[in-house]
């Protein structure tokens, strides 16, 4: 990416977040702002079963995921993107899935890629190869996440169930060599789950990550999805029961997000797991014209109103989520979320917007060197 054109993006951004915050001091049930950023779900399918996740399965094998298993059609991958790859928004691959149990992940990140979009990919890294790692790098691949949530082998596999701590590792390890081999091309980010088996190890975690040549570190808030997530019992609902609906919040989501899930069902929030409250179909229907569709309207106006019978109709959706009260969420609260959101994305933007190469600092020199060392201590175990 030119210089200029970070700028430009860069300065889009930022006038985006102004004129949305002063737009949320008096929201409507419409939005006159097309999503910044649209997920979209390759699949639902995922090989672990993470406790903090809905398809973590209790001592019985039991869990509370009712939605049929799929792979996103990328004939319809390409139709959403021809729709929104003018609108200058980025994209997210992941949602209720594992993405790389995709056969064709590769191919929808050259497809956003040629639409020049922003795209980022969020894996649990159990499954990325060495050839993938090449094949992400070469097609552009801006942002990846890894779900990761302890450095150590024994709380790490006490919560991503049926993953392996040292094939894993390797694997991110790997990813970050080949990265900073060609330039640091790709954004990098850590994101782990803070619960009763992580936080006590959350220092330890931001030390070890923060000595890699990694970008951002992100350590979240459990989410009760909706009380379908393995954990939602760490997350206690009744202390937010007594608190009157005119002094709840409103939750800004809906206000800034769409998701398209695998086959095609819109929903305004990637909490809502079983698709509960969808919104719209993308098979039939543009995301622009769902955006303001009677649906959507309705699903804000139940936020405005704090009375969301209308769009729990087939469950329990907003009123038993604890992003709700996260005041991260508070949609009147929208400026100190744009002051952060815009921190963050200068980070995004920092390698690009830099005045010439710079040279590798001491910082540098010594994530490199601990790269190096941790590497040797978790080698990758590909076949020849």
């Amino acid at each position: 990416m030119k210089r200029y054109e970070a700028e430009r993006q860069f300065e889009a951004l930022v006038e985006r977040f102004v004129s949305q915050a002063v737009y949320c001091r008096e929201p409507g049930e419409e939005s006159p702002y097309f999503p910044a950023q649209v997920h979209i779900e390759p699949t639902n399918s995922c090989n672990l079963r993470c406790t903090h996740c809905h398809h973590y399965r209790d001592e019985h094998g039991r869990n509370k995921y009712t939605r049929k298993l799929g792979l996103m059609d990328v004939d319809l991958f390409r139709k959403i993107l021809d729709e929104i790859g003018p609108l200058g928004c980025s994209v997210t691959l992941n949602v209720q899935g594992e993405p790389l149990l995709h056969p064709r992940i590769v191919e929808m990140v050259r497809i956003a890629k040629g639409h020049g979009i922003y795209l980022s990919l969020l894996t649990n890294a159990t499954r990325l190869t060495r050839e993938l790692t090449t094949r992400f790098l070469d097609a552009g691949l801006d942002r990846m996440v890894f779900s990761f949530d302890a450095c150590t082998k024994d709380v790490y596999e006490s919560v991503r169930i049926n993953s392996k701590f040292e094939p894993t590792i390797a694997n991110i390890l790997d990813f970050l060599n080949e990265n900073e081999l060609r330039g640091h091309p790709t954004h990098v980010c850590v994101s782990g789950v803070q619960q009763s088996r992580t936080m006590p190890h959350t220092e330890e975690y931001r030390t070890y990550f923060g000595k890699l040549p990694v970008d951002k570190i992100f350590l979240n808030p459990m989410l009760n999805l909706c009380g379908v997530s393995g954990t939602a019992d760490e997350i206690d609902m009744a202390r937010y029961m007594d608190i009157a609906p005119q002094d709840r919040p409103v939750c800004r989501i809906s206000w800034e997000n769409l998701v398209v899930n695998w086959d095609g069902l819109v929903s305004p929030c990637p909490v809502d797991v079983n698709v509960l409250a969808p919104v719209g179909d993308a098979n039939t229907e543009r995301l622009q014209d769902i955006w303001n569709g009677e649906r959507m309207r309705e699903f804000r106006r139940a936020h405005l109103t704090r009375d969301y019978s209308a769009i729990e109709k087939n469950g329990p959706v907003c009123s038993a989520c604890n992003c709700l009260f996260d005041e991260e969420y508070d949609l009147f609260k929208f400026q100190g979320y744009a002051v952060k959101a815009i921190a963050r994305a200068a980070i995004h933007h920092a390698h690009h917007l830099a005045q010439g190469a710079a040279e590798a600092g001491a910082d540098d020199e010594a994530r490199a060197a601990f790269l190096r060392s941790e590497r040797e201590k978790y080698p990758r175990e590909d076949p020849a």
